[in-house]
């Protein structure tokens, strides 16, 4: 086992042991559901950001946003504009929901519903949407993280095992713990996902040798055809190499692995859907119940 692992396995066990510790001191506070859900509706406006900001960005990005735009290139930087639509939804409909549970007490965003429309299928309905909003995407981040640890680990530890050690400790302290271990935990994988994203500007910065190679190495690329999607054959204004052009506007095909779209995927309709499926993240009654836990509504304005 080399070095490098050593220090990898040291540090995934402290941050295991660290959200244990919040799940085991959380469940000692957690004597009613107002506080194992909502954490006594008692979550300050920074520790909703961080830990808000933790759940809808970390993962995602950490693990999937930079390996996208080293494969599909910067037509798929459009997607960032997520850092405009994701706190969107929260400010035109988290502040209203918690003024309505703060007035009726609501726990859950089912209740809410029951309490408008007076119909049990709305509570249904609510809990399947939270099914598939919540398991595929965990499916995928855990996957991600699987792969990840399989490779930082030099194989020791596989994807599978990797999956369910990590599983296993998030479904401890989360349902040990409530939400106020959710959002412990939540507050430090914020503040680790900035420093991986410094972390990795600072290294590429060094290994790329400054931005003068960087820019010479990209106009090299860009006078070639040598891109994951070839060129964009006359969409996006012309035949360039799809890593620096959006291939146009929209384009009809009969699917990915059917019917590739010549220049890449991310044209600019794909881009604005893409964004905009991201507000039901936070739209999702799974996530917009964290509306209700908030002290104060300023963090959402």
């Amino acid at each position: 086992m080399s070095e490098k692992v050593l220090w990898f396995f040291i540090f995934l066990v402290l941050y295991a042991a660290y959200c244990i510790f919040w799940g085991l001191r959380g469940s000692k506070n957690a004597s009613n559901p107002n506080e194992y859900y909502l954490a006594n509706r008692n979550i300050s406006s920074w520790v909703f950001f961080f830990a808000a900001t933790s759940a809808t960005f970390a993962g995602l990005i950490s693990l999937s946003h930079t390996g996208l735009i080293f494969h599909d290139g910067f037509q798929y930087v459009g997607t960032s504009f997520i850092a405009i639509t994701i706190p969107l939804g929260s400010v035109l409909f988290f502040k209203r929901q918690w003024m309505l549970s703060r007035k009726y007490g609501y726990i859950t965003p089912g209740e809410m519903y029951y309490d408008y429309y007076r119909s049990d299928t709305i509570r249904i309905i609510s809990a399947i949407v939270t099914f598939f909003v919540a398991v595929p995407l965990l499916a995928i981040l855990f996957g991600a993280t699987g792969f990840l640890v399989n490779l930082l680990t030099e194989g020791n530890i596989s994807r599978e095992l990797s999956m369910w050690i990590i599983s296993s400790v998030v479904l401890l302290y989360v349902v040990t713990g409530g939400f106020k271990a959710t959002v412990s935990v939540g507050v430090v994988q914020s503040w680790l996902f900035v420093v991986t994203i410094v972390a990795l500007g600072i290294i590429i910065f060094f290994f790329v040798g400054g931005f003068d190679v960087f820019n010479q190495a990209l106009s090299k690329i860009a006078s070639t055809s040598i891109s994951a999607w070839g060129n964009t054959n006359g969409y996006g204004g012309g035949d360039y190499n799809s890593y620096f052009v959006v291939p146009g506007v929209i384009q009809w095909v009969a699917g990915l692995g059917k019917n590739d779209p010549a220049g890449g995927p991310w044209t600019a309709m794909m881009i604005f859907t893409f964004t905009i499926s991201f507000m039901g993240i936070v739209l999702s009654p799974s996530f917009s119940m964290w509306s209700f836990s908030a002290q104060h509504p300023k963090v959402f304005s």
